[in-house]
């Protein structure tokens, strides 16, 4: 990410916009409690919104607000399709991503293993999260 430039949003910022896209819909899947909603449901979803919200969109939107960074003098043709040929692959990688992770979820549904692929899946998400925000997320804030 370094050699792509600097993110201009934070990481704190990254995770609110994910966490403000993926909790409405955490939550109306909750209503489903009182319509037999069977435990392994609420695991294996529970962990698909909270990779979304606190690791795949925070590296969505920083991979595009650095890519975009790059382009803040637009004038032609040119580089507005030099910010698209940019812009495609981040979008079809974050559909492949959240691909894999429904079909582990529909495979949770039915064996422990898809759970376990699940959550594997997941850890590798939030590694690379840490990986490209660097110390910006993990940093507290120093007492003196």
């Amino acid at each position: 990410a370094n050699s792509m430039g600097q993110s201009t949003i934070q990481w704190s910022h990254a995770l609110l916009l994910g966490a403000l896209h993926v909790l409405p819909y955490f939550l109306d899947t909750q209503a489903g409690w009182a319509h037999g909603m069977t435990g392994r449901y609420f695991v294996t979803q529970s962990i698909w919104y909270f990779t979304c919200a606190l690791a795949a969109f925070p590296i969505y939107y920083g991979i595009l607000t650095a890519w975009a960074q790059r382009c803040l003098s637009l004038s032609g043709w040119c580089e507005h399709t030099y910010l698209s040929l940019g812009v495609f692959p981040v979008v079809l990688a974050w559909f492949v991503i959240l691909g894999v992770l429904d079909e582990f979820v529909v495979w949770g549904m039915e064996e422990d293993a898809g759970i376990i692929a699940e959550v594997a899946w997941a850890l590798l998400i939030f590694i690379s999260m840490f990986l490209f925000y660097g110390r910006k997320c993990c940093a507290g804030r120093r007492v003196a």
